[in-house]
């Protein structure tokens, strides 16, 4: 999923890259890479459950339509977050936490990102395909 904001200085990329087992549970292996300017970094990281992957995909689509019902989607493991900020009749603006560019464990750098509804709702499609495309655990 791409998100690149209307200012086209700014982007989110994230993608799932497949399951890291744990003993314990799955988690998805999520990769990312977050443009800020001329500035540019990525990551991969297991910070997601299937579930909570999933969840992500609806409160984007909720989130297109206005307020979700909540305003902060966070996750288990606190390495990504997505916080509804304002929407108009156009775009759609979320701030997105992901992990920091330097690579520090437990930090995390916040991107604001305004985006076309109708880019926002591609890129859900984009990231529900990603989901759809993993093997059956």
């Amino acid at each position: 999923m791409l998100l690149v904001d209307v200012s086209r200085l700014r982007s989110v990329e994230l993608h799932v890259v497949g399951y890291e087992i744990d003993p314990e549970s799955a988690w998805l292996d999520v990769a990312g890479q977050v443009t800020v300017g001329s500035s540019c970094w990525s990551w991969q990281e297991a910070c997601l459950t299937l579930e909570e992957a999933e969840r992500l995909g609806e409160w984007l689509v909720a989130a297109s339509s206005g307020p979700p019902d909540e305003l902060d989607l966070m996750f288990v493991e606190q390495d990504l977050c997505v916080r509804f900020i304002a929407a108009t009749a156009e775009t759609v603006t979320l701030d997105w936490d992901l992990p920091a560019a330097d690579g520090a464990k437990n930090t995390s750098s916040r991107v604001r990102i305004s985006t076309p509804r109708s880019e926002l709702l591609s890129a859900v499609h984009e990231w529900r395909s990603g989901l759809a495309a993993l093997p059956d655990r």
